[in-house]
This record gives C-alpha cells, structure tokens and sequence, in this order.
C-alpha cells in the first residue's frame, strides 16, 4: 500500500503479511506511519495505490461484509464522554451490526471480558485513563470482529494497568488476530510471535521474532553462574579457548554465600557449550546455571532503524 498527502507520502509500498489468531507487533518510530496503515488497514482511509485483503477478499470490493470482521482502537479512541460506559458499548453494538436480539447479552460479554462491570454505570469522562482504554478496547471487540486493530493500546497508563491490558489482549490470542502497535517494547517481546518494524512509511523487517533477532544477534550470548572462580581460572580459560570465546566475569553481591556470574559470548556458528562446562567442572568452579541470553525487541529495534539510516547514507554518498 501506498498513502499520500498532499503529495507527501506518508507510506510507500508498504507490504506485509499476518497469521490467523496470532499477536502481530507493529513497530516503528514516532512519525513512521503505523496509525496511518492501521487507518487504511479498516477502512478509515484509502490508499492511494495498493489493497488490503482479509482472508483472501479485497477490503475496497468487500467492505460491507469485512468492516464487521474488523475491530479498531486508534490512539485516541471516539469516545463519547457524557455517556455512561453500558449505554455507549450497547450504542457502539447497534452501529457495528449486531442483531438487536443479541445485543444485551453481547454487550455483558464484553464488559466483562475487559473487566468493565464495576463501572458500567458511570460516565466515560469521570473514568481513569486505565478504564477509559479498556472502554477503547471494548468497542473495537463488541461486534465480535476477527481481525482487531490496537494501536498504542498501553499509552499512557501506570504498571498496574499496563499488566491488566497485557492479560487482556492475552485472552484474545488464537480466539482473533491481533495487529499491536505499542511504543513499550518489552510487551511487545512478551506478547509477540511476529513483528513488523517500519521506518519513514516503508517496511524494514518482517517475520517471526525468533528469524529476526538471528539475522540480527550476531553471537550467541550466555549467562553462567557458578561457586567459584579466581583470576587463575580466569587465564586458564583464556588459554584453552583463546579468541574463540569472549569472557568475562564478576562476583555477586551475595549475602549467604560467594557466587559468580560469568557472560560468555560464542560465535554462531560453533557450540562450544559443552566444552566450557566440561572445563568448569574440571576446575572445580562448581557450576550453578547456565543459560542462553536473547537479544531483546529493543535492541533489534534500535538496530533496524540504525541500519535503515546506514543504507540510506551510502546511497546517497553513491549517488553523489
């Protein structure tokens, strides 16, 4: 898809893919376009070039059937602050299509699914900004949808909040597909299998988290905790292993006992795992743990849009 403004283009072939029932992150700095695409996405804007398919079917030829397959919390969610919560998600429900016969009993569904009973009868003004998103989130999911839309669903609210949204947008998982834009990383990394980063209204990266973080973490990094260790081992290890591995290593402040943590990177291409444990216990190190570190959303975040300003640079300077 493609979206321009007054000659400006906000998204420039923008093309990516999301699996049924999964929790899609779409990622991208501030400007970037994500509310853009997400407008588009249901229908609240037309692209200038380019279609949206949902299951298979145009949205611009279909969407009469597909606008009530699709749900959609903006960043400012259309709310209607003098009305009571009950009254608008039942007035929300009438306009998104669902039989008056079903109505009543849906919109009990969905107060209680987002954990608005408590305050149904109160106006969407006086609500805290925690209630006044689960109020977002409630319209977008009210007539059922299959594909539903958060954008920035997390925006603003305290950590108490935060970890009920997260659980919320949980439940949802594998019942609808999810597209999440949230400028929180790490609930990003805990809530997503597959993200998409854009940059300036074009695709960066797309694919699976695990695909991505390996084509962009390039050693593997470990975290070994063991009783002990002294300097001696320490140039013994460098002695065996050589440049192959990267170590170093420091004393935990442990009240109960003496511990170390070592961070050991290894190169991708050569498991070494083995041998180092076979060389800690022949010295006696008495290990404790050993486990794999991850890079996290962050950091391919911050990698990924680095990297964008790398290629555009060079093409400039090939260009001149």
């Amino acid at each position: 898809m493609t979206k321009e403004f007054a000659q400006i283009k906000a998204v420039t072939n923008m093309t990516f893919s999301v699996k049924k029932g999964s929790i899609h992150g779409f990622l991208g700095p501030n400007g970037s376009g994500k509310s853009t695409t997400m407008k588009m996405i249901c229908g609240l804007l037309v692209p200038s070039s380019g279609e949206v398919l949902v299951e298979g079917l145009k949205l611009e030829t279909h969407f009469d059937q597909l606008k009530r397959s699709i749900g959609f919390l903006p960043e400012n969610p259309p709310l209607y602050q003098s009305m009571k919560v009950k009254e608008y998600i039942k007035f929300v429900a009438g306009i998104r299509g669902v039989p008056r016969s079903k109505v009543k009993k849906r919109v009990e569904t969905i107060l209680t699914q987002c954990g608005l009973e408590k305050v149904m009868g109160r106006r969407i003004g006086n609500l805290s900004l925690g209630y006044t998103q689960k109020v977002g989130v409630a319209q977008a999911l009210v007539h059922d949808p299959e594909v539903v839309l958060l954008d920035e669903p997390t925006r603003g609210l305290d950590p108490e909040a935060v970890d009920e949204m997260r659980k919320l947008i949980m439940e949802l998982k594998g019942e609808r597909t999810l597209l999440l834009s949230s400028h929180l990383l790490n609930e990003v990394q805990n809530l997503c299998s597959e993200i998409t980063i854009i940059k300036e209204g074009k695709v960066i990266q797309n694919g699976s988290l695990s695909e991505i973080r390996s084509l962009f973490q390039q050693q593997r990094s470990f975290k070994v905790e063991v009783r002990k260790f002294n300097e001696d081992i320490f140039k013994a290890f460098r002695v065996k292993f050589g440049e192959s591995l990267n170590l170093n290593y420091e004393k935990k402040n442990e009240q109960k006992s003496e511990e170390y943590l070592l961070n050991l990177k290894m190169p991708k291409t050569d498991d070494y795992r083995s041998e180092v444990c076979h060389f800690l216990v022949e010295k006696n190190c008495e290990l404790l743990s050993f486990r794999e570190e991850s890079i996290g959303v962050e950091e391919i975040f911050r990698l990924a849009t680095a990297e964008g300003i790398l290629k555009e640079n060079a093409l400039k300077e090939s260009v001149l």
